[in-house]
């Protein structure tokens, strides 16, 4: 998995996931696997208990907890968790990115 641009919001935890797979795995991620959004996955449900710690009280309680993470900048994305939008990032949070002339540019088509 490449590492984020220092600026980035995701930069400190795309390097915190980067260094614990190789720790634990003994090799680089894949950008073609699914381990950084598992890894993404286990974060927010982290920073739900953390916001909430009542929550694994009951069902009800966690439903809220886990909708209330808004702008959780995770190694794949910055997720905003809502009754609605469960799933993380859609199509429409995506920026997509070029190298153009050494610098980066946005992409548009």
């Amino acid at each position: 998995m490449r590492a984020c641009r220092p600026v980035d919001p995701r930069a400190a935890e795309n390097t915190l996931f980067s260094e614990w797979f190789k720790k634990t795995i003994g090799s680089e991620p894949s950008e073609a696997g699914f381990s950084g959004l598992a890894w993404d996955a286990v974060r927010v449900m982290g920073q739900a208990v953390k916001d909430n710690p009542k929550s694994l009280d009951d069902g009800t309680t966690w439903n809220t907890a886990i909708h209330s993470v808004t702008g959780f900048a995770g190694a794949n994305a910055t997720y905003n968790v809502t009754p609605d939008r469960v799933y993380g990032p859609s199509s429409s949070d995506v920026t997509l990115l070029q190298v153009s002339g050494g610098a980066w540019k946005i992409y548009n088509g």
